[in-house]
């Protein structure tokens, strides 16, 4: 027969630690619209359409002046990337050839709250003014 077992004293079970862990990366993919992939090569004629193939914005739940941040990637012959609704635009900064970015605070003027999603359009624009866009849904609330 086997002995049962018991307890050592002086050895504590470990039931919690005290020391934070780090957050799973799934927590940090909330909250976040994430729009395609990034591309093996994003080259691109001048007279070839404008693409938007990644693209993310968080938060997706934002209140009035909320910082928010977007980025893009694009093909490389985009000259503007801007972010709105509402009659409000953001324009993003290039980062490199295709590639935007922005932190800027979000103004909820002439928004719905609670209402369920409101369209965000992030477009980028060629030279010739040629645009390709695509809508973020972004809750505005209270």
């Amino acid at each position: 027969m086997k002995p049962a077992p018991s307890a050592t004293p002086g050895l504590a079970m470990p039931f919690a630690s005290a020391v934070p862990q780090p957050t799973p990366s799934a927590f940090g993919l909330t909250n976040t619209f994430t729009y395609g992939a990034p591309p093996v090569n994003n080259y691109a004629n001048p007279g070839d359409p404008a693409q938007i193939f990644y693209a993310t914005f968080s938060p997706t739940v934002v209140r009035n002046n909320a910082t928010v941040t977007v980025s893009a990637i694009t093909t490389s012959n985009v000259v503007k990337v801007t972010v709105g609704s509402g009659g409000l635009v953001t324009q993003l900064s290039s980062v490199g050839p295709g590639q935007w970015q922005a932190t800027y605070n979000f103004s909820t003027a002439g928004l719905p709250t609670g209402q369920g999603p409101v369209p965000v359009t992030l477009t980028a624009t060629r030279t010739d003014g040629a645009e390709t866009r695509i809508n973020i849904p972004v809750s505005v609330s209270p």
